[in-house]
């Protein structure tokens, strides 16, 4: 029999997509948009998640998905992926390192951070990565009122 840590449970998060969860990573796969986790609780909400792994073919990540897994520290995201709620990843004690994909034509990663494709806003909080300095792109244009609710320190470099 399989010891605990190599057992693998999943379930369903969207109408064709499923999670699994082994190892502390857990895999999201299929076609289409994540359920709404807006007023409920995701299926994985009580797990211990370090890294999240979104496969080719799922399209969005819904708000609050991850709010409640606030060890997360990576993030893989596919080249399928249109849309990520900004609230996906609320309440994490530190705002995960995020890889996107060169092909993904919506979002880019910079420096570990999510930025819309062109780099002139970023998607998600960086509230809690531990520097002293932020590294903002050269094209960043707009900064919304919650991107920066919580950072003790913003400079700019030449």
């Amino acid at each position: 029999s399989p010891k605990a840590s190599e057992a693998t449970i999943g379930g369903i998060c969207g109408n064709n997509l499923r999670w699994t969860f082994a190892d502390g990573i857990l895999t999201i796969s299929g076609k289409g948009q994540m359920h709404d986790y807006t007023d409920a609780l995701s299926p994985w909400a009580a797990l211990t998640i370090t890294t999240v792994r979104v496969k080719e073919g799922v399209t969005s990540i819904s708000a609050r998905a991850f709010s409640h897994n606030r060890l997360v520290r990576h993030v893989l995201l596919p080249s399928t992926l249109k849309s990520i709620d900004a609230d996906a990843f609320a309440r994490t004690r530190r705002l995960p390192d995020i890889y996107v994909t060169r092909e993904n034509t919506r979002f880019t990663s910079f420096a570990c951070v999510l930025f819309h494709r062109d780099e002139r806003s970023p998607v998600i909080n960086p509230v809690g990565k531990q520097r002293i300095s932020y590294p903002f792109p050269a094209a960043l244009r707009q900064i919304t009122s919650c991107i920066l609710f919580f950072a003790l320190y913003i400079q700019t470099t030449p």
